[in-house]
């Protein structure tokens, strides 16, 4: 048996068929129409312009795919490694994660049961995503070479509190304690 997962997106279409035998999977074909030619743009650009230019490419993950051009270029120019500025560039990746759960669950999932979708919290994780990456990073740019990190403030351990209640109200309906418990 196989079955067909179709994404598609302006950039080209990515085919994933799996084949699946007593369920389990023997099989994946991966098959991509997207356009290799895409990357020629960065044929001839600083770094900083690679790093200006690349999220807006590849918009899926944007931070991720930010945060890895980052370190490739840090590599490459032979920069010293930042341990704190990196472990703030980690929580930002990980907050990218969230908030795509979280569409998917508060967006997506009540209009595939028929429901009306509420993106009242969604909007709320979204201005406390952007606080956090602006208490972190000077002009909140933390995926650049001239990025400077500003420390895990106050008012960063503020929004992480902020971001834990909203989740905790959104997703757990007040019981996170209870669900955190489980895995312990």
């Amino acid at each position: 048996m196989g079955r067909v997962v179709k994404t598609m997106t302006p950039a080209g279409n990515i085919h994933i068929r799996l084949i699946h035998e007593a369920g389990q999977v023997r099989e994946v074909f991966i098959q991509s129409t997207r356009p290799h030619r895409l990357t020629q743009v960065f044929i001839n650009k600083t770094p900083e312009q690679l790093l200006t230019l690349l999220p807006l490419l590849f918009t899926l993950c944007a931070n991720a795919q930010a945060y890895s051009a980052l370190h490739v270029c840090r590599i490459g120019l032979d920069l010293p490694p930042e341990p704190e500025a990196d472990k703030a560039r980690d929580a930002l990746v990980a907050l990218e994660t969230v908030r795509e759960h979280l569409w998917r669950i508060l967006v997506d999932w009540p209009m595939l049961l028929g429901y009306k979708s509420d993106k009242t919290e969604l909007a709320r994780f979204l201005a406390l995503e952007r606080q956090a990456k602006a208490c972190l990073f000077n002009d909140a740019d933390a995926f650049k070479l001239s990025s400077r990190f500003l420390g895990f403030t106050k008012t960063w351990q503020n929004l992480m509190a902020d971001l834990t209640a909203l989740l905790d109200k959104v997703l757990f309906a007040g019981d996170l304690a209870h669900f955190v418990n489980l895995t312990q």
